[in-house]
């Protein structure tokens, strides 16, 4: 297989790409891991970016949520009203008077989501 063929097979089939470690030249598997390598390049990015942002909605609920304290065994919090987050990443949910259920946050979530 010629240098040529293995770029045309790795840009038009690239789950074919195995195929070429079946060949014993060491070029041609070297060449084939450094593809792999830049096909994964914009993966790496997007993850990249993604806990770029996770890190910074960390920081938003951190800032948000109130100080919890351990009384008669119970975990308790300083303030009695709850909030919801949104992000793109995560959503979260408080509620120190416990009046929301599994469906009533299911709901929320999926609100203006098509099912």
């Amino acid at each position: 297989m010629t240098i040529k063929e293995f770029i045309r097979l790795s840009l038009l089939k690239p789950n074919k790409i195995w195929t070429i470690l079946q060949n014993p030249l060491k070029k041609i598997k070297g060449i084939f891991f450094l593809l792999v390598l830049i096909i994964s390049i914009p993966n790496f990015l997007r993850a990249n970016e993604f806990i770029g942002k996770i890190a910074e909605n960390i920081k938003v609920v951190e800032q948000k949520f109130p100080e919890l304290s351990v009384k008669d065994g119970k975990l308790v919090a300083d303030q009695q009203s709850g909030f919801l987050y949104r992000s793109d990443a995560f959503n979260v949910l408080f509620d120190p008077t416990g009046k929301s259920t599994d469906n009533d946050v299911s709901a929320e979530s999926n609100q203006g989501i098509p099912t």
